[in-house]
């Protein structure tokens, strides 16, 4: 029951939808560009591995946040998120901010995690382009003995 002298409660108002169809069509040319240069020993095959189990355990970190945000439990720090994106789980993210729906609404979070989408594109494809991708052929050479 309200009286009429009291406020009205503010209704929650859910964010918009977000169209995925860009991060989708941007995702899926990227994964692309991968398999070919790949496929033409521009990089290792390694990479694509990397970029998959980067991705996973970005989407796992993700939906572990989401999970602590809705419990009240102690939380992942954005700049944590952001670094993952940056190292190349950003495939995973974007999936996750689709997916379980979060951060993807929040303004200044999307802008910081494009920012790290764009970076991390930008220097895979000079690695790839000019040639310099051995850098990281090598790097996965001397760490994969130690791995497995």
């Amino acid at each position: 029951m309200r009286y009429s002298n009291q406020a009205q409660p503010k209704k929650q108002v859910a964010a918009k939808p977000q169209n995925g169809a860009f991060a989708l069509r941007f995702s899926a040319l990227y994964v692309g560009f991968f398999f070919v240069a790949a496929y033409l020993n521009r990089i290792s095959w390694m990479v694509l591995l990397i970029y998959f189990l980067l991705s996973v355990v970005t989407f796992c970190v993700y939906g572990w946040d989401k999970s602590a945000a809705r419990a009240g439990r102690w939380r992942v720090a954005e700049t944590s998120l952001h670094f993952l994106s940056l190292a190349g789980g950003w495939p995973g993210a974007l999936a996750a901010q689709r997916l379980l729906r979060h951060k993807s609404s929040k303004r200044q979070f999307l802008i910081v995690f494009w920012a790290t989408v764009l970076l991390n594109v930008a220097a895979a494809m000079y690695l790839v382009w000019n040639g310099d991708a051995s850098v990281i052929n090598r790097f996965l050479d001397r760490i994969l003995p130690i791995v497995t």
